[in-house]
């Protein structure tokens, strides 16, 4: 999910928090100022071994 900030005396833009399940491994982000399908694309360019 992700929402919109404008809080004073921050940058105002998207902020996202999410984790992804990699295996055994829980990886928890969390972004500001990027959108959602740019953080979709990279995560999908990460190979799994």
């Amino acid at each position: 999910r992700t929402y919109d900030v404008s809080d004073s005396g921050d940058e105002p833009g998207p902020r996202m928090r999410l984790g992804v399940l990699y295996g055994d491994v829980l990886v928890e982000l969390r972004v500001k100022g990027a959108s959602s399908e740019a953080i979709l694309d990279i995560l999908q360019q990460i190979n799994r071994y």
